[in-house]
């Protein structure tokens, strides 16, 4: 297996905004100054989780045509659980068996989605359910059934690949949440978006090129 080490990291936030428009901007932008660093033949991923709307977005971008796309790998066993839930009931010894037996084929086995899917169907006819745990199942099928295509995770594995968008679940929280919802606070759009750019700076490492370049323009005005 390659070893996967991370360069730099780039963040990117904005406001809630209708369709995102000026964050799928500024997120392009970014894209565009990074991948103009690498040299060619350099693969580029789309990992994101399971959220229909990221998903849909990435489908109608020409922009992300050349891309390899991912769905995280650790939203893709939640509803594995749920699977097995829905198959066995929970807390069942056989439900907490086939999700473990399955979590780990999906690191291990290239069709392991497929074998996941036959047997739920194999379960699903063998096996009485509650009217809940039916439509449950159903539920979790369509997302397997949906994202099927990007969970490729052997193989990224076996190519050094992350599987796991850890880091920007980490930057959601650190970058956004925790200092936006502190105790208290209150924002405007406008004002929120101040804050939300500066934090950016410095989780960017950029603080120092932009603050030279604010005195520079303070001291030509």
């Amino acid at each position: 297996m390659a070893c996967l080490r991370r360069l730099v990291c780039r963040y990117t936030s904005h406001m809630p905004e209708a369709q995102a428009v000026s964050f799928i901007a500024k997120f392009e932008a970014e894209l565009d100054a990074a991948e103009a660093q690498c040299p060619p033949g350099t693969v580029t991923v789309m990992l994101c989780d399971g959220a229909r709307p990221i998903w849909n977005c990435v489908a109608h971008n020409e922009r992300f045509a050349d891309y390899e796309t991912l769905v995280n790998y650790y939203h893709t066993i939640e509803p594995l659980a749920l699977v097995s839930q829905a198959l066995f009931g929970d807390g069942s010894e056989e439900a907490a068996a086939w999700y473990d037996k399955y979590a780990a084929r999906l690191l291990e086995h290239d069709h392991a989605v497929q074998s996941i899917l036959h047997s739920m169907a194999y379960y699903a006819k063998s096996r009485k359910r509650s009217k809940g745990r039916t439509r449950a199942l159903q539920t979790q099928r369509t997302f397997f059934l949906r994202n099927h295509s990007k969970m490729h995770y052997a193989s990224f594995r076996r190519r050094g690949l992350a599987i796991g968008s850890g880091p920007i679940e980490a930057a959601c929280k650190s970058l956004v949440k925790t200092r936006l919802c502190r105790s208290g606070m209150r924002w405007s759009r406008q004002g929120g978006q101040h804050i939300l750019d500066l934090h950016t700076y410095v989780k960017s490492n950029r603080w120092d090129y932009f603050w030279a370049h604010y005195k520079q323009r303070r001291q030509g005005a």
